[in-house]
């Protein structure tokens, strides 16, 4: 993209090869990278964001990182996950500080996050992305979409409608990704029973 082209509101955008495409409406991502400069400098281990333990110490166990450029171990996922939202830069500022003043809490947090646009809401809780089978379902008004593993592991959830009627049940699914719950998904596909079943404990 060479230029955005338009009075007051975008009209067109010209590419760099010269080619003008008129549109209303232009979405742009730029991307995310983890500030890690000074870490570095400092010798501290760096992969896609500052790696900490558990208790969201470096490798220096009297420097902690925490928020959007940690990278740290998940024993929920068996990974290591690096997050990019206030909700888990909020949590995790907590878990250091505690671990600052010696409380050794180990960092597990199940991610969640929420966006409100008007009168509906898109809440997400774990990683969807780390489920191979998505069971749809509704709670109210609110569309669900559960994301499991083959063998029917609860990894994460997502519900999409009006704000009222999402908000409890990814409360709940937040805390059931928590427990790893296996979800019974049958030969022919989840049972709505099985899921309600979750939303219910």
């Amino acid at each position: 993209m060479a230029a955005l082209e338009g009075r007051g509101t975008v009209s067109s955008v010209r590419l760099e090869g010269g080619e003008v495409i008129a549109c209303d409406v232009v979405v742009y991502g730029v991307g995310v990278r983890p500030r890690t400069e000074l870490a570095e400098v400092a010798g501290l281990a760096v992969d896609n964001g500052i790696v900490v333990n558990r208790l969201l110490q470096t490798q220096d166990p009297d420097i902690f990182a925490c928020g959007d450029v940690c990278r740290y171990e998940s024993r929920l996922f068996g990974r290591a996950l690096r997050l990019e939202n206030w909700r888990n830069a909020e949590d995790q500022a907590d878990t250091a500080a505690r671990n600052m003043l010696g409380q050794e809490k180990a960092f597990d947090e199940v991610p969640w996050f929420w966006s409100n646009q008007h009168d509906f809401a898109l809440q997400v809780a774990g990683l969807p992305t780390h489920g191979e089978i998505t069971i749809p379902a509704t709670s109210g008004a609110a569309r669900l979409f559960l994301s499991v593993t083959a063998d029917g592991v609860l990894r994460g959830a997502s519900a999409i409608g009006p704000v009222r009627d999402v908000a409890g049940p990814i409360r709940k699914l937040k805390a059931a990704i928590a427990l790893a719950p296996t979800i019974d998904i049958g030969t022919n596909g989840c049972s709505p029973a099985a899921i309600y079943a979750v939303l219910e404990n």
